[in-house]
Formats: structure tokens, C-alpha cells, sequence
């Protein structure tokens, strides 16, 4: 194929990264299944770096900072019709007005029901005291407990190894297949495929799986069945662990694992991922509702802006694909929020005092206050995308970005200042006749989890308000 319709190009590349970052094991008998998943994709992405990640035991202000940072990122509500962008109401909004605004069923659990509820809560949170470095006040702050920071490391390491090895497999026997891909697998694969089973091991053996899920298996059972416990606690950890910045702006501490996720400790996990033209005829968006982009008839691969990263007031404008294929390592981060229980929004022992929009109407895009909220991150980095530069339209556009503050190539960005509390940096790339390379991380999507119907009240409940 010697050319192709941008959007076309842009949708198979999104479905294709899909595809490969969520691929289901058939290796380990009892691996997880991405299920509910929805890729919320940034156009373009969002440059980080490992100073972006580095928040310490935030005892310093720098750390502080940084954490505010990233938490007002990542804790965007994205929009399952749109790509991603920064929105006024964060994933803590709707989460307080779904503990506070709302009616709970008339039940009581049992003293026993109580201990083990409470066992379980101490499993998975610790609660720890901080001097905050602005005001020297001694203030309680939850994070993740020892088990699951262990249980979110194995299953990273895990889904790392697993991710290389389909990806490797996939490019190997692809229509498109490059011969050294073919030939990296054949002597590879092997060893990348014990890797699996290795991981997989280590996560049950080592990383608490079993503990950990059994924990949030009981929190869920029992917060059905007696939710006022269970919400006071939420309410009281929300509540603990509200902060603000140097800037005055409110967040809550979120969390990534693995600690140094950007540094050379983790270039082992990183999946290296291969698209060209022929995957167009194997990776179609066929309506999928799985992922979510901003794209149309006539949007273009190449966008620019005269703003910051991250610009809602970018423009598009047409690639020439002919000969184009691009490649990339990715690496998926996940992001831990200790004074967020998820599974409130999974159950039917709640609904709001007054009526109001939904959290979720459950559809197919799910629309509502918070339909998606985001459970990791799809970081790109090594990024080479092979296309001919000379061509009118793409040196039109390169010449254009030069007087561009920012700039991007489908999900990905290609130029851009980025500034932090913590620091600023320049993020450029570097152009030839034959293509272009950007060395450098970057967001380009965000894992979300799709929440059904909520609340979905059971009328079978004694209701009363609270």
C-alpha cells in the first residue's frame, strides 16, 4: 500500500496498540483478562520524565510539587468520545460526591463482619503521619500498604514480560514481517516465554496475589451488605489525605509503581512495538468502543499549537503516509490511588440523595460524570517514524512547526516546553529527509477502567436516607 487516508492510519495504529498492550495470556492458566478496559489516547502525548516521578517520602517541597503534579494529571476524567485532554472536575470530585451525596440501604454487618472488614481495609492501606514541609503541621496521609506496592510491582514485572512476548511473537509471524523480527523470535522467544511463566510465578508467590484479591474481594462482598462501615472509613481517608500545593491547588497523593519506572533499572520491560501500512488490513476500528481518539473524515496526522503541551487549541493537518511505517518501545505504568475504592461504583448499596447526572449510564461509549477514570499509563519512548519528509505535504508542516511553541504526529508528540513545578525542559525531535525521531518518554495514552451502570441502586434493599 503505497499511501493511506489519515484517519484510517490513525485508527489502525490506535487499534493496534490496543491489540498488543492488552492481548490476553495463553500461556498461565489463571492470568488475568483485560476486561472493561478502554484506552483514552492523547493527540498528542504528554512528555515526562523521571524527575516528573520522583516524589520521595514528599517531605520536601520539590517532592510535594511534583506529586501535585502528576496527581492533577493523571487524575483527568477522559471522555470516551474525545482524546484525551485536562478537564475541571478530577476523578476526586466525582469520587467525594459519590461518598457524600448520597442515600445508603438500612444493614448492619456482624461484630465478625466488622473485624474482617477491617482486617481486610489494613491489608491494603497504610495509614502514615508526614510533617508537611510548608506549614511544619504533622498531618495522617494513606498510601498503599507493603502488600500491595509488592502485589503492583510482581504484576507489572509480569505484564511487562508477557507484553514482550506477544509482541515479539505477533511481529514475527505478521503479513508485514520484518526478517529480523522473525529471526530475533526464533532465537528469543524461548527465553522470553519462560520469562512469563517465571513472572506469573513470582506475582503468586511473592506478590501477595492471592492476599490482595481475597482482601478486595471482602471489601466488596461486605460493602453491599453494610456499606454505612465501610463509607465512614472512605469519607475519613478522602478526607486525610486532601492537600494543596505551593500553587493553592487542591489534590490528592497518587501513586505509580514501579519506583524509577523511566530509569535504566526497567529497560528490560519496556515492548517494542512495529506498525506499517500493511497493518491497515489487519487492525480496522470496525466501531470499536474499546479505545478513544479524536479524529474525522478530514483531520490530519500532524498537529500544532502555539501553546503549551497539551493544547486544546491545536490544529490538524495532513500527512503524507506513502512509505510510512514507525517504531517504539512502550511500557505500561499503573497508577495507585490509596483513598480511592473503585468498587463503590461496582455496587448496588448506594444511590444519590437528590437525583443527578449518572456516574455511568453503562452504555457502549459510557457516558456520565466519570464513565472512564484512568488505572495506568501507555508511555512511549525511541520513537523513529519512517515517511518521506520532502514530500509537499510534510514539508510544509515541518516548516510551519518551527514557529509552533508544540507539536505532534497522531498519538504522539514531537515538540513541545514543558513546565513543572519541580523543573522545565525542551522536548524536540530530530528530522531527516526519511522520517523523524524522538528519543525522549511521553504519555500517549491512558489505561481506564469502564465502570457500568452507577449507581444501579437494588430495589430489593431496605433504603432509607443517612
Amino acid at each position: 500500500m503505497a499511501k493511506a487516508d489519515n484517519n484510517q492510519v490513525m485508527a489502525s495504529l490506535c487499534s493496534k496498540i490496543y491489540a498488543i498492550m492488552t492481548a490476553a495470556d495463553d500461556i498461565n492458566a489463571g492470568a488475568p483478562k483485560e476486561e472493561d478496559v478502554f484506552y483514552s489516547f492523547a493527540t498528542p502525548g504528554v512528555a515526562i520524565s523521571q524527575g516528573d516521578l520522583h516524589f520521595g517520602d514528599l517531605a520536601a517541597k520539590e517532592e510535594i510539587n511534583a506529586s501535585a503534579d502528576f496527581a492533577l494529571l493523571v487524575n483527568n476524567i477522559p471522555n470516551a468520545d474525545k482524546a484525551w485532554s485536562q478537564t475541571g472536575d478530577k476523578v476526586w470530585d466525582i469520587y467525594s460526591r459519590a461518598l457524600q451525596e448520597v442515600d445508603l440501604p438500612a444493614a448492619e454487618l456482624s461484630e465478625k463482619e466488622k473485624t474482617m472488614l477491617e482486617k481486610a481495609q489494613n491489608y491494603l492501606v497504610a495509614t502514615t503521619t508526614k510533617k508537611d514541609p510548608f506549614t511544619d503541621e504533622e498531618k495522617p496521609s494513606t498510601g498503599p500498604s507493603p502488600a500491595v506496592k509488592a502485589y503492583e510491582s510482581y504484576k507489572q514485572a509480569y505484564r511487562s514480560a508477557w507484553n514482550k512476548y506477544d509482541a515479539a511473537r505477533a511481529l514475527a509471524n505478521a503479513p508485514n514481517a520484518q526478517p529480523e523480527d522473525v529471526r530475533r523470535f526464533n532465537t528469543s522467544g524461548p527465553m522470553l516465554r519462560d520469562d512469563v511463566v517465571s513472572a506469573f510465578n513470582a506475582w503468586e508467590a511473592e506478590g501477595n496475589k492471592e492476599y490482595v484479591e481475597q482482601a478486595r474481594g471482602i471489601i466488596a462482598n461486605l460493602t453491599g451488605r453494610g456499606p454505612q462501615a465501610r463509607y465512614g472509613t472512605l469519607r475519613g481517608n478522602l478526607n486525610m489525605d486532601r492537600r494543596a500545593n505551593q500553587r493553592g491547588d487542591t489534590y490528592f497523593p497518587t501513586f505509580y509503581f514501579p519506583d524509577e519506572a523511566l530509569t535504566g533499572k526497567y529497560d528490560d520491560s519496556w515492548t517494542n512495538f512495529y506498525f506499517d501500512l500493511q497493518d491497515l488490513e489487519t487492525h480496522e476500528r470496525n466501531e470499536s468502543t474499546a479505545w478513544g481518539t479524536q479524529a474525522s473524515a478530514s483531520w490530519g496526522l500532524w498537529h500544532a499549537s502555539g501553546g503549551a503541551e497539551y493544547s486544546s487549541q491545536s490544529e490538524d493537518y495532513q500527512a503524507d503516509t506513502e512509505g510510512l511505517s514507525l517504531r517504539v518501545e512502550l511500557l505500561q505504568i499503573p497508577i495507585l490511588r490509596s483513598w480511592l475504592d473503585p468498587s463503590i461504583f461496582h455496587s448496588r448499596a448506594w444511590k444519590w440523595s437528590q437525583e443527578s447526572t449518572p456516574i455511568s449510564d453503562g452504555g457502549s461509549p459510557p457516558h456520565g460524570f466519570m464513565p472512564l477514570f484512568p488505572t495506568a499509563m501507555i508511555v512511549a519512548r525511541k520513537l523513529h517514524i519512517t515517511q518521506d519528509m520532502k514530500s509537499e505535504h510534510n514539508k510544509k508542516f515541518t516548516t510551519h512547526l518551527a514557529t509552533q511553541a508544540s507539536g505532534g504526529w497522531g498519538p504522539f508528540s514531537v515538540k513541545g516546553h514543558y513546565s513543572r513545578d519541580t523543573h522545565s525542559a525542551d522536548h524536540d525531535c530530530t528530522t531527516t529527509d526519511s522520517g523523524i525521531d524522538v528519543p525522549g518518554p511521553q504519555i500517549i495514552a491512558f489505561v481506564c477502567e469502564k465502570l457500568p451502570k452507577s449507581p444501579n441502586p437494588d430495589p430489593g434493599l431496605n433504603w432509607t436516607t443517612t
